[in-house]
């Protein structure tokens, strides 16, 4: 608004001093007297004063019209450029969709050979599986010593009884459930925590870290030693990692 201001001011002003100075000179010819010279200064200030305005008209006008010129090009561009994305989209879909309907059409040809495979009533080879599979998700049974002290755990497949409190507790899934008040521990891969809560450890191997401090206990053999040897704790049978992990958190979660 103040460079339009500035504009309509400058042209009234060049438009003023040139009348000014076109008045003079005629009323000084039609009476024969002498020009007075502010009035040639004015006509000529007016006049350097509108060549000059025309003069930012024509290159403003050449302004706006590369403006136009560009906004016009480059709106061109951008519809040229859309379909492509638009199509490469499209090519990508097409191949998203074959793999899918592949590891979909996998997924359906295993739940058809399962269920082609019925259970048998006295057959030796299924009663055998099952009994296999059963053992390698719930673990062997047995008993937790602490060295000098005495039995502390007796495991029992999914369920472990802890003889300092008369706990019992059950291993449903990947939860850790305190009998009568619910999941306590989860259990998830390799790792255990505090269930919905921070993780509390980890077995690589046979160590045994703490999610967030390193490497604290270790797994060797029968035993199961805390790092520095001040506690040990003798186990009677094999463990599942999941009764491993189980154990580790009833009996490391105060440290």
């Amino acid at each position: 608004m103040r460079r339009q201001h500035f504009a309509w001011t400058f042209l009234v002003l060049a438009l003023i001093l040139t009348i000014y100075g076109v008045y003079s000179l005629i009323y000084s010819a039609s009476h024969n007297v002498e020009v007075p010279i502010l009035a040639i200064v004015f006509l000529i200030i007016g006049g350097v004063l509108l060549l000059i305005y025309g003069v930012l008209v024509v290159i403003t006008m050449f302004q706006k019209r590369n403006k136009r010129a560009f906004v016009k090009m480059a709106n061109e561009r951008r519809v040229e450029i859309k379909p492509v994305e638009e199509e490469s989209s499209f090519e990508e879909e097409e191949v998203i969709q074959p793999e899918i309907e592949k590891k979909n059409e996998e997924n359906n040809e295993q739940e058809e050979v399962e269920e082609e495979s019925p259970f048998v009533p006295g057959s030796d080879v299924t009663y055998v599986r099952d009994k296999v599979s059963y053992r390698s998700s719930s673990g062997g049974s047995g008993y937790v010593s602490k060295v000098g002290s005495g039995p502390i755990l007796r495991i029992d497949g999914n369920e472990i009884f802890d003889m300092r409190t008369t706990t019992y507790y059950t291993i449903d899934g990947n939860m850790v459930c305190r009998n009568g008040y619910g999941p306590l521990f989860e259990i998830n891969g390799n790792t255990i925590r505090r269930a919905y809560g921070a993780y509390l450890y980890e077995i690589s191997g046979g160590n045994v870290n703490k999610v967030y401090g390193g490497y604290f206990a270790s797994f060797t053999g029968s035993h199961l030693k805390i790092y520095d040897g001040s506690v040990i704790y003798e186990i009677s049978t094999s463990l599942s990692l999941r009764q491993q992990l189980a154990i580790v958190a009833l009996l490391f979660e105060a440290y």
